[in-house]
């Protein structure tokens, strides 16, 4: 617990709806209303959190997926394409799109080999700690 000298006291002005909020939470969280409200702005300067690390997994899975769905779909028109002009421009233009989903696949796989390795709080916590050590 740090005293009242490790601080500077700031004034401030919240809607009463804002001000109900801070409550509840201190409440909940079992600190005082000014901890609470210290807690929440420095969690806002963080430039991760495990909020955000869990978001970024989410939006790359769902990337990942869209990818695949859109080279199946682009291989599938491909190989009807090849069943009316069976030329070396629709056979290279299938080999590009398999390749690629190939390479969509191993993403999904090292995504998903990444996401368990950091699935428990303390990881996330140490790829955090890297995160934010990486220079701009």
């Amino acid at each position: 617990m740090s005293n009242q000298a490790d601080h500077t006291i700031v004034r401030l002005r919240v809607p009463p709806e804002l001000k109900k909020q801070i409550e509840e939470s201190a409440e909940q969280n079992n600190r005082s209303q000014s901890a609470e409200m210290v807690a929440r702005l420095e969690k806002s300067f963080e430039s991760f959190t495990t909020e955000s690390v869990d978001f970024a997994h989410g939006y790359l899975s769902a990337y990942l997926r869209m990818q695949t769905a859109i080279y199946y779909h682009a291989i599938s028109d491909l190989e009807k394409e090849y069943k009316k002009n069976p030329s070396p421009e629709v056979v290279q233009e299938l080999k590009r799109y398999k390749v690629l989903l190939d390479e969509t696949h191993r993403l999904i796989e090292q995504h998903n080999n990444d996401v368990q390795r950091f699935n428990g709080a303390q990881n996330k916590e140490k790829l955090l700690s890297y995160i934010n050590e990486l220079p701009d």
